[in-house]
């Protein structure tokens, strides 16, 4: 998380969106995600979707990698381009509502401000 506040600052981006990242992507949430990935992409392959366990070790890897690397390729670029979509989205609508907040905060100081004068 640290690491990924530190980068975000220096590469001027969303910091929020940089540790939320980091909290998706971790060694408890990485398996999980292979899966959806691999499943995504074997539905869109129409390929039955073989794969019912994930192992983070490299025989595995080695092992699995000749049979479920398309779908897994195809089904993390899917899902990737979809949570920065929604992510995106959601970054706007909440930044929108923040701002529509404070507008209504100035305007309401200014309207008494007026009025007490």
């Amino acid at each position: 998380m640290v690491l990924a506040a530190i980068a975000a600052i220096v590469l001027r981006v969303n910091v929020p969106a940089a540790v939320l990242g980091a909290w998706f992507t971790n060694p408890l949430t990485m398996a999980p995600a292979f899966l959806l990935s691999y499943r995504i992409g074997a539905f869109l392959l129409r390929q039955p979707a073989t794969l019912t366990d994930f192992e983070m070790s490299f025989p595995w890897l080695t092992e699995t990698i000749g049979h479920i690397w398309q779908p897994l390729l195809l089904g993390s670029l899917v899902l990737g381009v979809f949570c920065a979509v929604l992510g995106n989205i959601l970054t706007r609508g909440l930044w929108r509502l923040h701002l529509v907040r404070r507008w209504k905060q100035r305007s309401k100081r200014l309207a008494s401000t007026t009025v007490a004068e």
